[in-house]
């Protein structure tokens, strides 16, 4: 009988907790702002990527890398996953490819970091205040940004280390490069155009 008194209670409580942060986002509109900037930096990671995409349809269009990469995603026997396996698109376009992913781990870590220390600190705020100012998005954002991107960077770090890892010995395996020693073969082969 207390057990269930118990539960009761804890039910209670994280109703109350929840109810009282519900009405915190209805009360502060300021507590929006970081969320949609949050849209805002997925919207510039997507732009990364097609501008990217069309900087090599600009590039070369005669190039028969393109033709091929083209032919690859309409085959319906390898499609866009035969693409991404193919080591002729990632090792012949390795500076746009290296661009690419610095840009975006450069823009998801720093604009993510200011992004989540912007909203941990107007929620922290608007949870023990009863006003929020808009300018606070601004202060809390850049209060606690370096150590929110640090934290971001291990966290995708750890979750993405390992698949890239993997990617990157597929592609190494489908280009029949064995060793560090080969794969500088490979890549300095291709660079002159081989």
């Amino acid at each position: 009988m207390s057990r269930n008194a118990f539960l009761g209670l804890k039910r209670v409580f994280f109703d109350r907790i929840i109810e009282r942060s519900y009405w915190i986002w209805r009360k502060h509109p300021a507590i929006m702002i970081p969320s949609m900037l949050q849209a805002a930096l997925s919207l510039i990671l997507q732009s990364v990527v097609t501008l990217a995409v069309m900087l090599l349809l600009i590039n070369d269009p005669a190039n028969p890398q393109l033709a091929l990469l083209l032919a690859s995603i309409l085959s319906p026997n390898s499609g866009l996953v035969g693409v991404l396996l193919n080591p002729a698109f990632w090792l012949t376009n390795i500076p746009l490819s290296t661009a690419v992913v610095v840009t975006l781990l450069l823009v998801a870590v720093l604009g993510g970091g200011w992004v989540y220390s912007s909203e941990y600190g107007i929620y922290l705020e608007a949870w023990n205040s009863e006003n929020v100012p808009m300018s606070s998005v601004l202060s809390n954002g850049s209060k606690r940004w370096k150590s929110m991107a640090w934290t971001l960077l291990l966290s995708n770090l750890v979750t993405w280390g390992p698949a890239s890892i993997g990617f990157l010995l597929i592609i190494a395996s489908a280009a029949n490069v064995n060793g560090s020693a080969g794969l500088v073969a490979r890549l300095a082969d291709i660079w002159r155009g081989g």
